[in-house]
């Protein structure tokens, strides 16, 4: 592991270690990746191995337990992935985005780090032995269909990927899984998808929870196979059968064990379920419970409109069109009780992926720019998912970026209604 740089306060700065120099193994363990870094780094006592140039050298560290170094390393080079899902959302981007973007990550690193979906396709033996062996757990899997046609169709892989073999594998070892299934109408629903969740379902509670998420579809498909799209309709009607499969695992199991993504609420046009609808919020940041917790969240915060304000102020909620009615019908009047406030909710056309497209978290610098310069207010209120960890929307526009480009103050929604307040007070 290459360190990148050194904390000038820290345990590893103290001991001479610097930039460059790399991490070749812990009380003779290898060092492949932060991962292993952290997994061995818990002894008070450790002998490193770094490699300075074409030196090694070998360094003696006491310290409390626990303690870390106090260094930062270089990105390491993810697994891609050893599928072509049919509804890959990297093969409907447009050409002329930063690379990254066409990466297609599966890594069960990340999984476990960030909470990313992977396959397990791509998962060896020895990668299996390691994810038990360090407890990497909870992961987060991509299943999509255990019938094994559907399976090699979605995934684009025709050799048997042994998926319940490795599943019974990490589950009888304590490992924890949460589950997806993307649906795709016409091609993993109905039977195929009762299928799967009884398949899923056997392995209870190993297996925590299933999150069910609409396929989602942009306007560069061309070349790709046809999808057909999830509608209000469909959504109508799929949301009842989820709904009686959830009302016979709470009976048998104590917990929904299924979870619809808000985005089928937010389709079909009704209403969110209670915050305990969502147990213990498995899945929130693949879009379940997000919305309701979201509401919750401003609910509480009610007596910071209380505050006086320089003056009337005006502010614009920017969405993606998905949220807008959410913001109209829970954000916009609770604001409007500061009698100073005049707030408007603006649902922001997709023109780069297309009107498919309507979550805010897809929303491009250049669609919110043109929204903003469409609209009047004194603070423009961006949502809180719009820019990548490093703090960039998918068009590379960070939030001074759009600042400049319309003239107007933009504040990111980080859930603190009394930031929104010091703003508006500022402008």
């Amino acid at each position: 592991m290459v360190i990148k740089e050194t904390d000038p306060d820290g345990l590893a700065f103290a001991l001479g270690i610097r930039e460059g120099d790399i991490i070749l193994s812990i009380n003779g363990q290898p060092i492949r990746d932060e991962i292993d870094y952290q997994f061995n780094i818990y002894d008070e006592e450790l002998e490193l191995q770094v490699k300075r140039d074409n030196d090694i050298l070998e360094i003696s560290i006491e310290k409390e337990e626990a303690e870390d170094l106090g260094v930062v390393f270089e990105e390491i080079q993810y697994r891609d992935c050893a599928s072509d899902c049919v509804f890959c959302f990297v093969d409907q981007n447009p050409e002329g985005m930063r690379s990254a973007l066409y990466f297609r990550d599966e890594d069960y690193r990340l999984s476990f780090m960030h909470g990313s979906y992977f396959t397990l396709n791509n998962v060896s033996k020895k990668d299996l032995k390691r994810i038990v062996t360090q407890r990497l757990s909870p992961l987060y899997i991509s299943v999509h269909a255990l019938d094994r046609e559907t399976r090699a169709y979605l995934f684009g892989v025709k050799r048997n990927d042994h998926l319940l073999e490795k599943i019974s594998y990490l589950v009888d070892n304590g490992i924890e899984l949460h589950t997806q299934i993307v649906l795709c109408p016409g091609i993993n629903d109905g039977e195929i998808l009762a299928d799967t969740i009884k398949g899923l379902e056997n392995y209870f509670p190993g297996i925590r929870s299933i999150a069910v998420v609409p396929v989602g579809l942009t306007k560069y498909r061309d070349g790709l196979p046809i999808i057909t799209p999830v509608t209000k309709s469909y959504a109508r009607k799929f949301n009842p059968f989820i709904h009686r499969i959830q009302r016979d695992y709470l009976e048998k199991l104590g917990e929904r064990f299924v979870y619809l993504s808000d985005e089928w609420y937010l389709k079909a046009e009704r209403r969110l379920p209670g915050i305990g609808h969502y147990g213990e919020l498995f899945q929130l940041e693949n879009g379940v419970g997000m919305t309701r917790q979201f509401i919750e969240s401003v609910e509480a915060q009610k007596n910071e409109l209380n505050r006086k304000l320089s003056g009337i102020k005006s502010v614009a909620l920017m969405t993606g069109k998905l949220a807008e009615p959410i913001l109209i019908r829970f954000l916009e009047p609770l604001l409007k009780e500061n009698e100073q406030l005049r707030v408007k909710t603006v649902g922001i056309d997709n023109s780069f992926y297309g009107s498919s497209i309507t979550v805010s978290g897809l929303l491009t610098g250049m669609d919110i720019s043109k929204a903003i310069l469409k609209s009047d207010a004194d603070l423009y209120l961006l949502p809180p998912n719009i820019l990548n960890p490093d703090d960039f929307t998918l068009d590379n526009m960070s939030i001074d970026d759009i600042a400049k480009k319309t003239g107007k103050k933009v504040l990111q929604y980080t859930g603190d209604i009394g930031e929104v307040l010091n703003e508006l007070d500022a402008a």
